[in-house]
C-alpha cells in the first residue's frame, strides 16, 4: 500500500492544535465531529508528521468505535454495528481510543444483561426510527416484548405529533396575507405596463393610412448619355478592340533561386516531464501520499543548415495600345406639371443613349406642411387636383402612397 500521513485537527474548545488524527477526544473531553465544521488538514511546519510506509488495512491507523446500544467495538469503515446492526451514525458516544486487545475482543464486551426480546435483529422487523430502536432496547427483566415497547413508542409519537397539529393556526398569517396582496399588485403592475407598450407601439410604430387632398402634381423624367472616347492603356495582353502602338519587354515578376546555404540558430521547443508529489485526504484522518506527472514546454537552441534564396526577374512583353470605350457625358432631363413627355435626342456620332428613369409625384397638405409621394404613371394619370388619394405615415415620419 502506499505510503499514508496521519492528518490532523483543531480542537474548537480549548483550541490546542495539531491532534493526530488517531486521536478523535482532546485532553480537555471534546470530540472531534461535535461540530460539523471540524475538518482534518495535513500537518504545518513545527507540528508532528506520522507516516505509516506499510498499512494492509487503513482502518488500523485509525480509531474504531463503540456502539451505544450493544456496547461492541466496530472498525471506522463499518455503517452500522456488526454485532446488533445499529447505524453509526446514530451512536451518541462519538469515537474512542480502541488499542490492544480492545480492537480483537468487540463482540466479548457487549454487556451481559443487553438483550433485544422478540427479535433477533430489530432492522430485519421493523422499518423503525432511530428514537423507536432506542425504546426498543432493554434488559432481560423488562415484561415487555420489543413489539410491544415498538408499538408505545409509536402511539406517544403519534400522540405528540396530534398536539403540535392542533396548536397550528388555521388562518393565514398576516405575512402570508400581505404576500397574497402584494403578488396580485404586481400581476395588475404588469398588466398595465403591457396595455401602456401596446398603446405606444400602436400609435408610434404601426404606420397610419389616411386619405389626403391631392393639391397638385409633378414629373421628372432623365435620359442618360454616354459618349466614346480614346483611352491608351497597356497590359499583359492585347485586347481585340486594341489598336497597337508598340510593345516592350519588361519585368513581370520575380520568382526565388537558392542562392547558397548558411547555419542559423534556431529555437525550438520540447515536452520536459516534471514528477509532483501530493497528498490525497482518504476521509478517515488520513492523506496518501501520491504523485503525478506533467509536461511543460522548454525551448532550446539547434544549429540548422538553412537555405538563403535571391529573387530573379521574370520577363515578358508589354502591349501599348488605345481603345475606346463608352463613358457617361450627359442627362437629357424634362419635367412639368402637365403631360410627360421625353426630351428630344440630338446625339452625335460619338454618343448613345445609357438608359431612361422616371419619377410621378402627387402634393398634398397637412398640418406640418406640404408633402409629396411618388405614385405609378398610370395612376399619377389618373388624379386629378381636389381627389382624395390613400397615403401612410411611416415611422420616421414620411409619407408613402398606401395604393
Amino acid at each position: 500500500m502506499p505510503k499514508l500521513i496521519r492528518m490532523v485537527w483543531d480542537c474548537p474548545a480549548c483550541g490546542k492544535r495539531g491532534i493526530i488524527s488517531t486521536s478523535r477526544r482532546c485532553a480537555c473531553g471534546y470530540v472531534f465531529g461535535t461540530d460539523p465544521a471540524d475538518r482534518f488538514r495535513m500537518p504545518e511546519e513545527g507540528e508532528q508528521i506520522i507516516t505509516v510506509e506499510h498499512a494492509e488495512d487503513p482502518d488500523e491507523l485509525i480509531e474504531n468505535w463503540r456502539c451505544d446500544f450493544c456496547g461492541a467495538y466496530n472498525r471506522f469503515s463499518d455503517l452500522v454495528c456488526t454485532t446488533c446492526g445499529h447505524p453509526r451514525d446514530e451512536s451518541a458516544s462519538g469515537y474512542f481510543t480502541v488499542t490492544g486487545n480492545e480492537k480483537s475482543g468487540r463482540s466479548e464486551q457487549m454487556a451481559e444483561g443487553d438483550v433485544y426480546a422478540g427479535s433477533e435483529n430489530i432492522y430485519e422487523n421493523l422499518n423503525l426510527t432511530s428514537e423507536e430502536i432506542s425504546a426498543a432496547v432493554h434488559k432481560k427483566d423488562d415484561p415487555g416484548t420489543f413489539e410491544q415497547i415498538a408499538e408505545e413508542s409509536r402511539r406517544k409519537e403519534a400522540a405528540r405529533k396530534a398536539e403540535a397539529k392542533e396548536k397550528t393556526p388555521k388562518e393565514p398569517s398576516d405575512g402570508l396575507k400581505r404576500r397574497s396582496g402584494g403578488a396580485g399588485r404586481l400581476i395588475l403592475i404588469l398588466a398595465a405596463a403591457l396595455v401602456l407598450l401596446g398603446f405606444i407601439g400602436y400609435h408610434f410604430l404601426v404606420p397610419k393610412q389616411t386619405n389626403v387632398k391631392a393639391i397638385s402634381k409633378d414629373w421628372e423624367r432623365s435620359i442618360d448619355i454616354e459618349e466614346i472616347r480614346t483611352f491608351s492603356e497597356s497590359s499583359w495582353s492585347l485586347p481585340y478592340e486594341a489598336r497597337l502602338i508598340r510593345t516592350s519587354t519588361e519585368v513581370r515578376t520575380y520568382r526565388q533561386e537558392i542562392d547558397h546555404y548558411e547555419d542559423v540558430l534556431v529555437t525550438r521547443y520540447r515536452q520536459v516531464p516534471h514528477t509532483e508529489v501530493y497528498y490525497e485526504d482518504l476521509g478517515n484522518g488520513n492523506a496518501e501520499e501520491r504523485t503525478r506527472t506533467y509536461y511543460t514546454e522548454e525551448p532550446y537552441t539547434v544549429t540548422e543548415r538553412q537555405p538563403v534564396f535571391r529573387n530573379v526577374p521574370v520577363y515578358d512583353t508589354k502591349y501599348f495600345y488605345e481603345i475606346d470605350r463608352y463613358v457617361y457625358s450627359r442627362s437629357a432631363v424634362t419635367s412639368g406639371t402637365g403631360k410627360p413627355y421625353w426630351s428630344d435626342l440630338n446625339l452625335t456620332e460619338k454618343e448613345r443613349e445609357a438608359g431612361r428613369s422616371e419619377m410621378y409625384r402627387i402634393l398634398f397638405e397637412d398640418s406640418d406642411g406640404t408633402h409629396a409621394v411618388e405614385v405609378p404613371f398610370e395612376y399619377w394619370n389618373s388624379v386629378a387636383i381636389g381627389d382624395s388619394i390613400p397615403v401612410e405615415k411611416a415611422i420616421v415620419g414620411e409619407y408613402e402612397y398606401a395604393g
